[in-house]
This record gives C-alpha cells, structure tokens and sequence, in this order.
C-alpha cells in the first residue's frame, strides 16, 4: 500500500501541503509552513490501522488562540473540526485562516483513490472564513478509500451529477460518496441531526433551528430563557429554577425591573429603590421626606421604623401589643392588612386590639 499525499488547491499564493507516509504510530510529519509562517499540521499513519490522523501542535494553537492547547481535525479517523474552550466565548477554528484547502490523495499502486471531504466553517467568520480545508463536520475517514464508480451515474442522489472521474458532484447541501447525507450549517448540536439542508431533527429536551434551546417542562417565568433541557437562563435581577425568585426582596413597583439586589431599574418619571417615588409626589411636600413616601395630600407616609412629619424621627424599640399600655407617649405607626396610619399615643392610653 502507498502513503497519502496532499496537494494544495487553489492558484495564486503558497498554500498548505499534506504528506503523510505509512510510518509507526505516532510519528509526526510536518506539514509545509503557509506563508513562511511557522504554523504547522501534523498527520501520521498507523502502520497496523488504515485510520488518519491529524492535528494542530498546541504551541502551533498558541499563536493564534492564546492557549496552548493540542486541537485535533481527525483523530483516528474521526473528525473533530470544533472545539469548545472555556476560555473562549466561540468555537475555536480547527484551520487558521490563511489555509485555502487541502486535498488528501491516496496512492495504491498504480491507481489513485479519492476521499471526499465537505468544506470546513468556522462558527465565526472573522475567525475562520470559509471554505478553507475540505473537511466534514461530522462522521468518520474511511479507512479504505472509494474509487471510481462505474455506476455513479445510477448511485448519485439529490441531483447530484457524475463526474468524469466516475465520482458524484454533490450540489450545495449535500455530501459524501453518493451525495447522500445533508448538511446543516451552523452544524445541529445537542445530538441533532441534519435531515435536510439546514434543518435538524432535535433529540427530546432540545428545540429551535439547530436544537440550541432547551425544553423546560415548566416555563421559565421573568424573561428567563430554555437553554437546556429544563434549564433555565435567568435575567439578571433573577434566579431559581424558573426564575422565579426575585433579588429584590421588596418587589419593584410600578412596573420596574430588578436589577440588582434589592435594586429596581424604574420607569421614566419614577424613582427609589423600588421606583415608590414619583415626580408628582417628591413635589407635593414643602419638605421631602426622609424616609417615606409624600402622599397626595401632602403628608408624609413613613418606611417602616420612622416617624414624624418628615419621617425623620427613628422609632424607639419598644413592643405596643394590643390591649396593653403604653409606657410613655411616642408616635407609631401601626398597620393592619388593609391600612397604615399615624397617631399619638400618651400615657394611660390603652390600645384597641387589632
């Protein structure tokens, strides 16, 4: 059996060239540099196992990502064009982005075998712009590679046209060896698959165009959004299961929106912590009120704790239970269910029961 070579496609600038021989595992070949740049691939061939492999050196991922880190294309015989990175917000590109493609050859004696290989794209095109390497995004590299097929005109499907090599010629949206597997672009994640070009089939716990979104048996309350399956991404000011604990212990009023710990965003006109205080109210008393809220009929309506005409008296710790004295005259607030008022109280004065 012959090595593998690879040749550069393309015209007009120095592209990469692939060569791998059938060596021992393990054994590293480098790849031409692209450009005079000391960016290279490395491929080997298990001389026990017809599978590729090939991948980026991690200090070779350095240059371009930060991180050094060994990012593999085809890891025996599987290809892997993306890869997540905690440390970075998109996939990170298999390819650099001065690769035009690269196309593989397999030699076997006197006659040459193709593998058809589907461009490879980048999540983000500033990145990685596309096409650049001739490499699917998902499934496996044959160990044995497929040679001319004197049927290819019977076996092409989905319009596909036979070449005059004997090989399909697969129109945009479909790939492999008889142009029978779709493609989707973004690929389908969570365990899609792609049924027809640009569209997945979602496994259960997974909606949206490329099954991107989970599917929460209770609805995600607060503006939170499915994420996962019966995973919820908050809102910020938000959180629990289904968002649906508020950081703000006293909820916003007047339609205001928790962003912070007990910190409300208000709407145009309102104010406060918990957008209580209006433009009409903080006007409607001569005096603002310390620590309370200006009524319409110009008095101040005290926070709990506080009293006085501007509210800018704090209560003494004292308990006032129903139907018991006093022990001297003081100004309290005392609330029910249905309403908060003010009143003097003074020695001897018994309380009525609540």
């Amino acid at each position: 059996m012959g090595g593998k070579e690879g040749n550069g496609c393309g015209s007009g600038r120095l592209l990469m060239l692939l060569v791998a021989m059938v060596v021992l595992p393990l054994t590293l070949v480098p790849v031409r540099p692209v450009q005079g740049r000391q960016e290279y691939y490395y491929a080997y061939q298990d001389q026990y196992d017809d599978d590729l492999s090939l991948w980026i050196d991690e200090q070779q991922v350095k240059i371009f990502s930060g991180v050094a880190m060994k990012i593999y294309a085809i890891d025996n015989g599987r290809v892997s064009p993306h890869i997540r990175d905690p440390n970075f917000s998109q996939y990170l590109p298999m390819i650099p982005s001065e690769v035009s493609c690269v196309n593989f050859t397999w030699k076997a004696g006197s006659k040459k075998y193709y593998y058809n290989f589907d461009r490879l794209m980048s999540v983000d095109e500033n990145i990685l712009k596309a096409p650049t390497i001739s490499i699917k995004t998902t499934g496996r590299v044959p160990k044995n590679a497929k040679g001319p097929d004197p049927e290819c005109d019977q076996k092409c499907a989905n319009k596909g046209v036979c070449n005059e090599d004997k090989i399909c010629q697969c129109p945009e949206g479909y790939m492999g060896q008889y142009c029978q597997t779709a493609l989707c672009y973004p690929q389908c994640m969570n365990g899609g698959n792609c049924t027809a070009p640009g569209t997945c089939s979602c496994p259960p716990g997974y909606q949206g165009r490329h099954c991107e979104g989970g599917i929460c048996a209770e609805k995600c309350l607060n503006g939170g959004k499915c994420v996962q399956k019966d995973k919820c991404e908050c809102t910020k000011g938000y959180y629990g299961l289904h968002c649906e604990f508020s950081k703000c212990v006293i909820p916003c009023l007047h339609d205001g929106k928790c962003r912070g710990v007990n910190k409300c965003r208000c709407k145009p006109g309102l104010s406060g912590d918990h957008c209580q205080i209006g433009r009409r109210q903080r006007s409607a008393c001569k005096r603002p009120c310390k620590h309370g809220i200006c009524q319409r009929n110009h008095t101040c309506q005290c926070d709990k704790g506080w009293y006085g005409r501007l509210c800018n008296q704090r209560e003494k710790k004292q308990r006032i239970a129903g139907g018991r004295r006093s022990k001297s005259s003081t100004m309290v607030n005392i609330t029910t269910s249905a309403s908060s008022f003010t009143t003097d109280l003074t020695i001897g004065t018994k309380l009525p029961k609540i």
